[in-house]
C-alpha cells in the first residue's frame, strides 16, 4: 500500500499545510487460511501493520508499494485481509476523509475481494476494471452483476458503464437491467438489451443520474457458454472529468464469484 499518503488532497485536515501528523491510524492486518473468512478470529492474525499519522508535504506524497506482510513457506488457502482505520478519540470532527490506498499480492498469490469491493475512479476517458472470473461449469445459469453509485461523473459528461465478456469482447449475449434507491426497496426494471446489442448503461447526467443508487445487470449466460479466458471486466467511458468510488459485487444464482482488484 501507500504508507506515506495519510489522505489524499488534504482531505484529512482544512486548508494547507497539514498539520505535521495528519491522518488516521490504519492498520492492515492478514489472517490464516479459515473455513469462515469472514470471521476474523484474532488467534489467526498472521502478521499485522500499523501505519501512524505521516507528515504530508507535497514532496513526500509519492505514491509507493510498502511491504505490510511476507508469509513464509505458506499453506495453501484464503487469507483474509483486514484494514481498519482507527478514529482519534480526542478529535472526532477530523475523523472524516478520504484514505485510498491499494493492495496488490506477489509471490503467485491473487487477490480478490469477499462478496464486493470498492474502486475510485479519476481517470478521463476508458478505462477497464477486472470483475469476475465466471468459467464455463457456470453455462445456463443467471450472472447477476451489481453496481452501486455509479453515477458521480459531471453533468453533461458522458458515461456509458459496458459489460465485457471473456477477452474483453463487449456482451452481446443479451442483458436485463434495473435499479433501486435503496437497500430496503426493491429492484425496478430499467431497460433490456436483446441479443446482438452491446450490454451496456447509460449514465450520463443529468438525464440518467444513478448517483447514490443501486444498479443491477442480469445475463443469462448460454448452456453453449465456454471461454479460455474466463475474465469479465466492467468498461467505464467518460468524456470528460470524474471522480466515481463505485461498490461492485457479483454473483450466480446465488452463488458468489470471485470479485478481483487487479488482473
Amino acid at each position: 500500500g501507500d504508507g506515506i499518503r495519510a489522505g489524499d488532497n488534504y482531505n484529512w485536515c482544512s486548508g494547507a499545510p497539514c498539520p505535521e501528523l495528519n491522518g488516521p491510524r490504519t492498520i492492515v492486518r492478514v489472517y490464516k487460511p479459515d473455513p469462515t473468512p469472514l470471521t476474523l478470529d484474532p488467534t489467526g492474525i498472521v502478521c499485522s501493520t500499523v501505519f501512524d499519522p505521516q507528515p504530508l508535504p507535497p514532496d513526500l506524497a509519492t505514491y509507493d508499494w510498502t511491504p505490510v506482510c511476507f508469509v513464509a513457506s505458506p499453506e495453501p488457502g484464503l487469507y483474509t485481509v483486514e484494514v481498519v482505520v482507527v478514529d482519534d478519540p480526542t478529535d472526532p470532527a477530523d475523523n472524516a476523509g478520504l484514505n485510498r490506498y491499494s493492495i496488490r499480492a506477489t509471490g503467485g498469490a491473487k487477490l480478490s475481494a469477499l462478496g464486493d469491493m470498492s474502486i475510485f475512479n479519476n481517470i478521463t476517458g476508458t478505462t477497464e476494471f477486472f470483475l469476475a472470473e465466471v468459467d464455463d461449469g457456470y453455462a445456463g445459469r443467471t450472472l447477476v452483476v451489481e453496481l452501486y453509485d455509479p453515477g458521480d461523473a459531471e453533468e453533461n459528461v458522458t458515461n456509458i458503464i459496458k459489460l465485457l465478456g471473456p477477452g474483453g469482447i463487449p456482451w452481446t449475449g443479451g442483458c436485463d437491467i434495473s435499479k433501486r434507491e435503496r437497500l430496503t426497496t426493491d429492484f425496478v426494471f430499467l431497460d433490456s438489451d436483446a441479443v446482438g446489442d452491446e450490454c451496456d448503461v447509460n449514465a450520463t447526467r443529468p438525464t440518467f443520474n444513478y448517483d447514490g443508487d443501486w444498479l443491477r445487470i442480469e445475463v443469462d449466460l448460454p448452456e453453449g457458454y465456454t471461454c479460455t479466458d474466463c475474465w469479465w471486466k466492467i468498461r467505464y467511458e467518460y468524456s470528460g472529468s470524474t471522480a466515481d468510488t463505485t461498490t461492485w459485487r457479483a454473483y450466480i444464482s446465488g452463488s458468489p464469484v470471485r470479485l478481483v482488484l487487479g488482473g
